[in-house]
């Protein structure tokens, strides 16, 4: 949002920024800020608008709603600790949690992480974060809320590294974007052959060419998609219904990626004419 410590400075609303030193006075115009929102307040309103005016900003999705009886600087000091994370390889990552995109990614893909999870919703000195609230890209809102197993239980909760775990879902998501569009583009590339096709049966012949090109040491996606597309005409597996067993040997080999592919598709263009 442009000019937002300006804009809150002027509402009057109480705000922190999360950036602290050296970082606040380079990056406070960017930074991530924690804003104690009133009833009926010009600037709650705008942010809950969606009236195509100069003024609104739901669609623009500035950021993350939160619910807690918490005070904004325990609330300030709690999700101060999450913008900047080491991993267990010693680099650093700036964490914009703060995005709606980010964060509704990251709980959806954590949900079943209570120990992680309690990081997010207990603060160390204070009341728990009740809500957490993702503005979605059709401007519809997701509501995330900590179950009784993350409340309840003994604290356990885990010191905040980035872990494999913790970058999980942002994987996964590209993924299921590259599963998409490469879904999209073999019916495109194939329309007569693959008309009876629903894009979801595409999406799953896919997936399944990738978990296999896996097992062989495949995952440059350019050779992905030429793998896909033959899955998808002549079925998974099909290297090994070859009238011999080149096309298996070649992919199991020790070869690179590269040779594997230029072998694989030199002996299947002799194999179908």
């Amino acid at each position: 949002m442009l000019h937002l410590p300006e804009r809150l400075e002027a509402s009057g609303l109480e705000h922190r920024c999360l950036y602290r030193g050296e970082a606040f006075e380079k990056w406070h115009h960017v930074a991530p800020w924690i804003v104690r929102l009133l009833p009926d307040h010009g600037f709650t309103r705008s942010l809950f608008t969606q009236a195509n005016q100069p003024g609104d900003l739901w669609d623009l999705r500035p950021g993350i709603y939160l619910r807690s009886r918490a005070s904004i600087d325990t609330l300030a000091d709690h999700f101060r600790r999450f913008t900047k994370s080491g991993d267990d390889e010693g680099r650093v990552f700036y964490f914009r949690f703060n995005d709606s995109d980010v964060m509704e990614t990251y709980l959806s893909g954590i949900r079943d992480w209570p120990e992680r999870l309690q990081n997010w919703f207990l603060p160390n000195n204070g009341y728990p974060i009740l809500r957490i609230v993702t503005i979605l890209s059709d401007g519809s809102a997701r509501i995330f809320r900590p179950t009784n197993d993350v409340l309840v239980a003994p604290d356990t909760r885990l010191a905040f590294r980035l872990t494999e775990r913790d970058r999980r879902p942002f994987r996964d998501k590209v993924l299921l974007q590259n599963i998409r569009e490469m879904a999209r583009d073999l019916k495109m590339l194939l329309p007569q052959e693959l008309q009876d096709r629903e894009q979801h049966d595409l999406e799953w012949s896919v997936q399944q060419t990738l978990d296999r090109m896996e097992r062989f040491g495949v995952s440059d996606g350019r050779y992905l998609f030429h793998f896909a597309a033959w899955d998808a005409l002549w079925g998974h597996g099909f290297e090994q219904r070859a009238p011999d067993s080149r096309l298996y040997d070649i992919l199991n080999s020790r070869m690179s990626e590269q040779q594997k592919f230029s072998e694989f598709e030199a002996v299947l263009k002799v194999l179908v004419g």
